[in-house]
């Protein structure tokens, strides 16, 4: 016998969106774990109209309070190996991207989630706002923070995501493939990750060429490899030759 209280009843729904490929494809797959996992963080991303979300593993462990006090979420009600396995598991299937993040002033951050897109699509102002730590300078000066806990920012206009000009890289590759803002977000990534802001040029050339999941899975192996010492050259070596190997 079940020592919990009765479920109470759903209310009205506010929906999460939950890509299809979940129940026809991975319902078979996945662990009651994984599963679990998985859920959770479509639920902190598509579910707040995000791409990706910062997640810390205490959140994921006991859940989300509001600044009021409230409960947001109860977590994912696993044990931390239990958990641990769940998400190793799920990025090794190339299901979920981790990318780990930290800053100088602030050490270690939260891990930033998300679902591994055949499609990427480009981070909302909001989380581009969350990765620089909840602030942007404005021009005159000011700054602009995250809104408040529970009140949700509308995605950049289509207009400010497809705007063209050209790249660098002459020949082979006339304008972005990508958004000129996203390509932008993938070079901070990759300066973040490998200490390196002297080769944004470069950087850019990989991030608007190289697919998105590959380049944070190449992310991920440098960090991994501690023979690596120069990570700027490790990085953009190992990128230029896969690229080199595909057509332009």
């Amino acid at each position: 016998m079940r020592s919990d209280p009765a479920f109470p009843g759903f209310s009205a729904p506010n929906t999460t969106p939950v890509p299809d490929q979940l129940f026809d494809e991975l319902l078979t797959r996945l662990s009651g774990g994984e599963l679990k996992a998985l859920l959770y963080i479509i639920r902190r991303t598509f579910g707040f109209k995000k791409s990706q979300d910062s997640i810390s593993l205490n959140q994921m462990l006991h859940g989300i309070q509001r600044q009021d006090g409230s409960v947001l979420d109860s977590g994912v009600g696993l044990s931390k190996p239990t958990l641990l396995s769940a998400l190793r598991s799920l990025e090794e299937q190339a299901i979920i991207l981790r990318v780990r993040r930290s800053d100088d002033k602030r050490g270690d951050l939260p891990t930033a989630y998300s679902l591994r897109m055949a499609n990427p699509t480009t981070p909302t102002r909001e989380e581009q706002l969350e990765e620089r730590g909840g602030q942007e300078t404005l021009p005159g000066g000011g700054k602009e923070s995250l809104p408040p806990p529970g009140q949700k920012t509308l995605p950049p206009t289509r207009n400010s995501l497809t705007s063209m000009k050209y790249n660098v890289d002459g020949d082979k590759r006339k304008k972005w493939q990508k958004p000129k803002e996203h390509v932008d977000y993938l070079v901070g990534e990759i300066e973040k990750q490998t200490g390196d802001t002297h080769s944004r040029g470069s950087f850019a050339r990989i991030a608007d060429a190289l697919p998105e999941h590959r380049l944070f899975e190449l992310l991920s192996e440098m960090k991994q490899d501690s023979n690596v010492r120069n990570k700027g050259a490790w990085f953009t070596a190992i990128a230029r030759a896969e690229l080199d190997k595909s057509p332009p």
